[in-house]
């Protein structure tokens, strides 16, 4: 039993070596691009829309993108620039093009003028090798992580600091106004 187990964790372990293999520059490019937003989403994480200031409420999907100043097709050079991306709601960034007017006064808020200023004027040629990207997908999936536990456990903080305030109200005899 213990030994098929161990030849089929062998074997799986080939097939995704294999399969990593096949990956072309596109398929590397793609997952770090993923992790890299996952990153900026889970960064800007319970902050307000960086174009609008809107607080979406979270559903199911996520209301919240990572949002390019300059976007990645003009300038593909930028597209791992913390300075260039920030966490906008869904409608700025799908729907108004980027809001990118009122995400410049976001990231100006954010970053200040002389970091706006400079990511308007960088206009270097970069080319992503793929061991560079496999580099950046591994670490922003793991800060992605790292800062989605932060922001859970402060959730959980906080819900439960509100929930002993309410059972304090509560033993208290006071009318309870608000509810969770």
């Amino acid at each position: 039993m213990k030994r098929e187990q161990a030849e089929k964790k062998i074997e799986r372990k080939a097939i995704k070596e294999a399969k990593e293999k096949l990956k072309t520059r596109r398929d590397w490019m793609k997952e770090a691009q993923i992790a890299w937003n996952s990153w900026v989403r889970a960064r800007d994480y319970g902050k307000p829309c960086a174009s609008c200031g809107a607080t979406p409420s979270e559903k199911f999907g996520g209301t919240m993108d990572c949002s390019h100043y300059r976007s990645v097709g003009s300038s593909p050079h930028l597209r791992f620039n913390a300075f260039n991306a920030a966490a906008a709601c869904v409608k700025c960034n799908r729907y108004l093009g980027g809001n990118i007017v009122n995400l410049r006064a976001g990231l100006i808020q954010r970053f200040g003028i002389d970091t706006v200023e400079r990511i308007e004027s960088d206009n270097s040629v970069r080319k992503f090798s793929v061991d560079y990207l496999k580099r950046i997908k591994s670490i922003f999936t793991r800060r992605a992580r790292i800062a989605m536990a932060r922001a859970s456990k402060s959730i959980d903080a906080a819900y439960m600091s509100k929930l002993k305030e309410l059972k304090k109200f509560a033993a208290n005899g006071s009318e309870i106004e608000t509810v969770v």
